[in-house]
């Protein structure tokens, strides 16, 4: 596989430096003027390069008006570990240290949580020191009780594992509409965690968009979730809060709660899973409390257009989780895994509850029916079609795929293989939903088909 010019691993860089080292001592033993015993550029830039901070991201903290959590790497060690920030229009500079160690191909992974900052304002910040750095910014949430409304991306399954289909992540990133507030991921970022280069991909790439990841990861907010492709630390390259195990957070947002579950390490330990639904449990009651929407987000669908659909894990997730969110009264499930856009209001036992609309044509938010999303797939690996099902004993789960109102299977995704962008607008007492798709060429670098509107729909509380 060619590794992308902007993307230089630990093993090319210490080749590099040590054949333009052997260089520049011969070239010196053999002449003296002052022209000869320059170094050369290559090895100017690639030292450069091996201190610039890289994979920079920065990701929700514990309390999201005035926390947040940055990561980034270097090839280099023995570097400070620190940024600098200040609220855009401020000189004021604020400086917080964090720490580093090795990690992945042997990089070091610097890791920086920031707190004490301003609810619902914007900063701008700095990495890495001298010439070595990189500038990025993010915006805080609002304060915890705001009912102001906000907008964020869904975006699912980049799930990058080579250099074509990171072409099209990156196309995917740059067609985000430029007022979000934040991005969610619903895991499997790359294909395999522990495949440094293809993290590197997630950031820059060689297509039509080549800084497009970097240039989103490292300037809004992001919350993530943990896909079977990836592992319980992210790899660190995204660090997370860890409230009731790794990856498990919850948090306000204006007038909505999100609660980010780990459904594959509940998958495995039943005692993960009775504390995670404790967790739910508690902070779904305390946001009902409030008039908040509740957002639940995790990477394997319960309820999905695709061939997932009757997978044996898949069918005993739903049969614990599924009663659990209609019992809560959950409002919106964010999923991933099946790469196919689908949605429906799903009851207990796993039927559509056909909600009724209000005069504008808004979806009425149905009672113990949550919203059961699955966001297609950003990038270019694969796309997943419908299958024939049978039900099995004690599955709530209705034939037919029956329980879903719109299936981007029906309509031919997985021969369409487009990208799909998911974008949120929440309001005290509405939510309004636009789902555009596009197709990005990785043969010829180009975005062959325009981002378009493809599903939209409105969804108001029932007062």
């Amino acid at each position: 596989m060619k590794v992308p010019k902007k993307i230089i691993s630990s093993i090319l860089v210490i080749a590099i430096i040590t054949s333009t080292s052997l260089s520049y001592q011969s070239t010196n033993v053999n002449k003296t003027s002052q022209e000869s015993i320059k170094i050369p550029k290559t090895t100017e830039t690639n030292n450069l390069k091996s201190k610039t901070p890289q994979q920079v991201n920065v990701h929700m903290g514990y309390d999201t008006s005035t926390q947040v959590n940055i990561s980034y790497t270097t090839i280099a060690g023995e570097l400070e570990t620190k940024v600098v920030l200040n609220k855009v229009g401020d000189n004021k500079k604020i400086i917080a240290n964090g720490e580093n160690t090795i990690g992945n191909a042997n990089k070091y992974f610097h890791s920086i949580v920031v707190s004490n900052l301003d609810p619902n304002t914007k900063y701008e910040y700095t990495v890495g020191s001298g010439d070595n750095i990189y500038r990025g910014s993010f915006k805080t949430a609002p304060a915890k009780g705001s009912k102001n409304s906000f907008k964020f991306a869904f975006l699912s399954d980049t799930q990058v594992s080579n250099e074509n289909n990171a072409k099209a992540a990156g196309a995917t990133f740059s067609q985000l509409s430029k007022d979000l507030d934040f991005l969610y991921l619903a895991g499997d970022i790359t294909d395999k965690a522990t495949n440094e280069t293809q993290w590197e991909l997630v950031f820059n790439n060689e297509g039509a968009f080549p800084n497009a990841g970097q240039d989103l990861l490292g300037s809004i907010l992001i919350s993530a979730v943990q896909g079977n492709h990836d592992n319980n630390t992210l790899t660190r390259h995204i660090n997370a809060p860890a409230e009731s195990g790794s990856i498990v957070y919850s948090y306000d947002y204006g007038p909505a709660t999100f609660i980010m579950l780990n459904l594959e390490t509940a998958r495995y330990d039943a005692n993960a899973r009775a504390y995670q639904k404790e967790y739910l449990t508690n902070a779904v009651n305390e946001a009902k409390k409030r008039d908040q929407w509740t957002f639940v987000g995790f990477h394997k669908s319960l309820y999905t257009g695709a061939s997932h659909i009757t997978d044996s894990d898949v069918i005993e997730a739903r049969q614990y989780w599924a009663p659990t969110f209609a019992e809560l009264d959950v409002d919106v499930v964010m999923q991933g895994h099946d790469h196919v856009y689908s949605r429906g209001f799903v009851t207990s036992n796993g039927y559509n509850a056909n909600p009724a609309s209000d005069e504008n044509g808004s979806i009425i938010n149905p009672k113990n029916a949550p919203l059961y999303m699955v966001g297609g797939h950003a990038g270019a690996l694969k796309w997943y079609s419908k299958k024939n099902y049978t039900v099995g004993a004690n599955d709530p789960l209705a034939p037919g795929y029956s329980f879903l109102d719109v299936n981007s299977a029906d309509t031919g995704s997985d021969v369409k293989k487009e990208q799909v962008i998911v974008e949120f607008e929440v309001s005290e007492n509405d939510l309004s939903v636009n789902t555009y798709m596009m197709k990005y060429d990785t043969e010829i670098d180009s975005i062959t088909t325009d981002k378009y509107l493809y599903d939209s729909f409105s969804v108001t509380k029932d007062k």
